[in-house]
């Protein structure tokens, strides 16, 4: 009868034992769970980053503050945008900068 090793999930026999006497394949158990709870946790921290300066360029409303208004004023500003660049004069182009602006809330120039 074999034994097994300390934790008795593999044979104990001397080609699965490291120096330190410890089981070869427990140990690469572990260091592939504990490398895959490191890349989780740099993942997870990466998305936080994220989240943070999304919220910051949102002025802090998050994707469930979206309404169908806010839906239809992106709409409006994308149409004046692809109609900015189809202006014949400079003077259309400002009226509709005004515009794009007034929407998005910025300064005018």
């Amino acid at each position: 009868m074999s034994t097994l090793c300390g934790k008795g999930k593999h044979p104990r026999t001397p080609e699965n034992r490291t120096r330190t006497d410890r089981c070869k394949l427990c140990a690469s158990e572990l260091r592939q769970d504990l490398i895959e709870r490191n890349r989780q946790s740099k993942r997870a921290q990466r998305e936080r980053e994220q989240t943070a300066k999304n919220m910051l360029l949102r002025d802090r409303k998050s994707t469930s503050d979206d309404t169908p208004q806010e839906h239809a004023r992106a709409s409006r500003i994308f149409a004046l945008m692809d109609a900015l660049e189809t202006a014949p004069t400079a003077r259309d182009r400002m009226s509709i900068q005004q515009q794009i602006n007034k929407l998005t809330g910025g300064k005018p120039k």
